[in-house]
Order: C-alpha cells, then structure tokens, then sequence
C-alpha cells in the first residue's frame, strides 16, 4: 500500500489484502461539499458500473456530511444522504446507491469510527467530549466494535435483549421480515447494556451463528409457554405461530421469561409445573391446558440450571 495525493491505494494485485473501498478511507475531508464524478461507464441497459471515481465520491460525501452535522446520526439518515447521492450523481438511482451502502456498510463504520476518535482528540473551546453527544451515543465503542468486537458473540444479556425485541414483533420470522433498518432499532431501550450501533447489532448477529440459534430457541421457549399459560395449543418450535396471543406484543413480564436461556446443543425441553413440595412433569407434546395463576412454570436447562422464568 503506498500514498498517492492523499488516497492510500492498494496494490494492483490485491496482495495487500486490502479493498479498495477501505483503502479511500485516507482521503481527506473535503471543507465543502465535493464535486461529483463525471464519468459514466455502461453495464447493461439501465446499469452503470460503480467506477472509482463513484466510491471516492461516496467516502468524501460521507466524510464532508459527518464533519457539516456532528451532532446527527449517520445510519438514521441514511435515506436524505442516499438521495442526495442520487441527485449529484444521477447515473446510479436511490435504490441503486442504498445497495451499494448496504454492501460498504463495513467501510462506512470505520469512517464513522475515525471521525469520532478525531473528534474526541480535538474537542472544540466551548465543548467537552459528552456521552449526551448524538454522534458518539449511538454509535457506541465505534472505533473498539470496528475491528475484534465486532467478531465476538453475543453474551448472555445481549441475547436475551435481542429476543426481547424479535418477541414485540410476535415472532422469530415476523421480525426477520422487517425492513434491515427497523429490525435493529429500540433494542435496548433502557440503555442497560453497553452502547453500540445498530450496525453493530447487525454484524455481530451474521457472525455469530450460536447466537442466533440460542435467541430462537428463546423466542420459541416464551411463545410456547406463553400459549400454554393461555390454552392455545402450539407445537414445540413454532417460531411463527401465526395465531399468537396480543400479550406477546407487549414488554411487560418479557424479563423475567427470559430468565433462562437454552443451552447450545439442543436439549429436552421438558417442562415442570411447581404445584407444592412435589412437581409434575408434563412432556412438551402434551397440551396441559391452562395453568393456574398462581402455579410456576420452570425450564429445566443445563446452562445455569433450572431457572424460574
């Protein structure tokens, strides 16, 4: 990798390991808004191809807009910054320049990440570094999720926050079937866990496969039992239980049946009614009908063992 004019270019046979894309993260904010590419290069009709002077473009315009609104979030502006690429670069449509932010997504958070760290080295006179700060707020730990975090799985909080949120949409496949951008927001909304980005949230949840399995497994857990507490029948690992009761859209009471958590391997979901000194068992095909009010209902788990939810 060497530096040319202020781009930090990779090597013509990619030996450096490095994408392009990130290498033009050494470009210099520009003072005003850049001017846009001129080139159009045809990929078939209707389609142009993305040229380098279109992804430099797409990283000053970014930079330009972080250092002109430091106090808004970039990921909640997506949709004004994607249209506003489209008018000054007329060649590439909205939903055109959306992809290709979903597919530098990864570029646009190390950008994100540098503007901060520069930003917390050079307070301005009349400001001190605040958590109140909108920028730094959202985004959380950007410059620490922008590299090893980013890889590491979710922790036990994390997964029972996530669930939590996919449970106020009814289900596992209700949720998956949101908009990327709604998928991610209010999952935490008591700020009880450590700030991060909904991108962050995102990454982290592609990568860490576990993960996912374990927070469905949560999700099918609440879902079945809560239809058990009301008399729906619903079988064991219906995530989409299309007739799911109005309670499950609702947050209250989420904490405490989230209290036990599957263990990564599957396990017999066996579940035990605590009716006095002694407990009746009652296999999970079974349909027991509604519970009384008053009765426990526990999970009988090998992670931290049988946990009351």
């Amino acid at each position: 990798m060497h530096r040319e004019s202020g781009l930090e270019t990779c090597s013509a046979d990619g030996s450096d390991g490095c994408r392009p894309e990130d290498c033009m993260i050494g470009l210099s904010t520009p003072s005003r808004s850049p001017t846009p590419p001129t080139e159009v290069v045809h990929h078939q009709p209707g389609k142009h191809v993305f040229t380098d002077g279109d992804k430099a473009y797409f990283v000053r315009f970014l930079k330009w807009w972080i250092q002109k609104n430091p106090e808004s979030d970039i990921y909640s502006n997506r949709g004004k910054i994607v249209e506003s690429l489209s008018e000054n670069v007329p060649s590439h449509s909205i939903g055109s320049w959306g992809n290709y932010w979903r597919r530098q997504e990864e570029t646009i958070h190390k950008i994100v990440a540098k503007a901060n760290r520069k930003e917390r080295r050079c307070p301005s006179d009349d400001e001190m570094p605040s958590s109140n700060n909108p920028t730094i707020a959202t985004l959380g730990h950007a410059d620490d999720l922008a590299s090893a975090k980013l890889d590491e799985p979710f922790n036990r909080a994390e997964r029972h926050a996530l669930a939590k949120r996919i449970l106020l949409e009814g289900s596992y496949i209700a949720w998956k079937d949101l908009p990327k951008d709604q998928q991610w927001y209010g999952i935490d909304p008591d700020n009880k866990l450590p700030s991060q980005s909904e991108l962050a949230w995102s990454t982290r949840f592609g990568r860490d496969e576990m993960g996912q399995k374990k927070i469905e497994r949560l999700v099918e857990k609440h879902i079945t039992k809560q239809a058990r507490m009301s008399g729906t029948q619903v079988a064991e690992g219906d995530t989409e239980f299309a007739n799911a009761p109005h309670s499950l859209n609702q947050s209250n009471g989420l904490d405490e049946s989230l209290e036990a958590e599957a263990h990564q391997d599957a396990l017999p979901s066996t579940l035990a009614i605590a009716d006095g000194p002694s407990e009746k068992r009652v296999a999970p095909q079974s349909d027991p009908g509604p519970s009384p009010p008053a009765k426990k209902i526990r999970i009988e788990m090998e992670e931290g063992g049988p946990e009351s939810i």
